[in-house]
């Protein structure tokens, strides 16, 4: 699951029922209906998939919402590992964001260091790649034509400016 929907468990180093944990989402999904990161229920198993594979809602949401994995996870060490990140980061008085001692930014840029940033399927992988290079076809040709038409534009100022007669004799003498 994670090699093809990029599917990663939270604090992976602290589950304490790892088979467990899987069955549970796995019900979840099958039985429930339900995602397993925003909490929508759907009529269907189908439409939970389309859901999921169009959001890309392959990661379990673990913010918020730790209780209902007690029985998975120790949480007494989890908690341990988050108050002690807590303390090394802290807002100083100039209202910037500090860890561990070093300035990392403006306070007013938090919930941008918050985000956490998901990586997408192959599928989507695929489908972007496909679309740059259609896009890049067509900008490909769009570019020709406009060569064409400028080295055309060229050819005709080129022979106006040489189309001089040395020996030009007038038909009219008046």
């Amino acid at each position: 699951m994670k090699k093809q929907f990029g599917f990663l468990i939270p604090e992976p180093d602290y589950i304490k029922d790892l088979p467990g944990l899987i069955n549970y989402l796995g019900e979840k999904i099958s039985i429930g209906n339900v995602c397993i990161f925003c909490e929508k229920a759907f009529g269907t198993l189908e439409a939970t998939r389309d859901h999921m594979r169009k959001l890309c809602h392959y990661q379990m949401r673990w913010e918020d919402n730790e209780d209902e994995y007690n029985d998975f996870y120790n949480v007494e060490e989890v908690n341990k590992r988050i108050e002690a990140m807590e303390d090394r980061v802290h807002v100083s008085n100039f209202n910037e964001l500090v860890i561990a001692n070093k300035i990392v930014g403006h306070r007013a840029l938090k919930k941008y260091y918050k985000q956490k940033h998901y990586s997408y399927n192959a599928q989507l992988r695929t489908s972007l790649l496909q679309e740059h290079r259609r896009l890049a076809a067509i900008e490909k040709q769009r570019n020709a034509h406009q060569d064409s038409q400028k080295k055309s534009s060229y050819a005709l100022k080129l022979g106006l400016k040489n189309n001089r007669q040395q020996h030009y004799r007038a038909q009219n003498p008046l």
